[in-house]
């Protein structure tokens, strides 16, 4: 028996955190054999104004960095070991560092999830209709958090998934509810098809009638159910 794997499972929002309390999804992976680490990375919410400030233009940058630092302290502690199979999986924005952690940082994961999560930077940020006042104050705070298109496309693309595909190794997979109003499912279906263009691999799954959160109980069921069948023979426990 080899040590047991590891899952990174970053938060979503990004302007929330994770806190000691029961985590349904973290809970069923702990279950399932893995360990599993949620880190508290720059630009989450409810740790002050500046840690939250502090990753503002820093999606798959400075973000992304605290995870990986976060996984090498877990090393350093003796609380995963150095061989350990890791794997990263995350909802929302934790989809997009999933996809981020597995493009940016391809030789540290066997297998990538992600949940309504963002795949496309530059399409996410052109889905909004800036003569709709409503919806340009969206684009302006994520520009704020991104970057903006108009002078930093390119900065923006060497942290977009979907445009760093060539450096992909995991194991993808996708899942997206069809009726996501925040995280568009045509994010995770442009990326599935991305990816087979490639000939790398990737499951892609639509939770018909889900919304960002799924909070409904047989989607949440139908959800994990495919995340287990996924990393069980992606990333066996033992």
């Amino acid at each position: 028996d080899g040590p047991a794997p590891l899952i990174v499972m970053p938060h979503g929002g990004p302007v929330v955190r994770d806190i000691a309390d029961f985590d349904g999804i973290a809970q069923f992976l702990a279950f399932k054999g893995y360990n599993v680490f949620q880190p508290q990375f720059r630009g989450g919410g409810g740790l002050g104004r500046a840690f939250e400030e502090a990753g503002h233009g820093q999606w798959g940058r400075a973000m992304q960095t605290d995870i990986e630092d976060g996984v090498q302290e877990l090393i350093a502690q003796g609380l995963v070991a150095p061989n350990a199979y890791r794997s990263i999986l995350g909802l929302s924005y934790g989809g997009y560092a999933a996809l981020a952690g597995a493009t940016l940082t391809p030789d540290n994961y066997l297998c990538a999830v992600s949940i309504n999560g963002v795949g496309d930077l530059p399409m996410m940020l052109a889905s909004y209709d800036r003569n709709d006042d409503l919806e340009r104050e969206y684009y302006n705070i994520w520009v704020r958090r991104i970057g903006d298109p108009e002078t930093e496309m390119e900065r923006i693309i060497s942290v977009s998934p979907r445009h760093q595909l060539s450096r992909l190794k995991a194991q993808v997979l996708l899942i997206h509810g069809t009726e996501d109003d925040v995280v568009s499912v045509s994010q995770s279906r442009a990326m599935y098809e991305s990816i087979l263009a490639l000939d790398k691999f990737a499951v892609f799954h639509e939770l018909e009638g889900a919304g960002h959160h799924i909070y409904n109980q047989d989607q949440r069921t139908e959800m994990l159910v495919m995340v287990d069948r996924f990393l069980s023979q992606c990333m066996p426990t033992r």
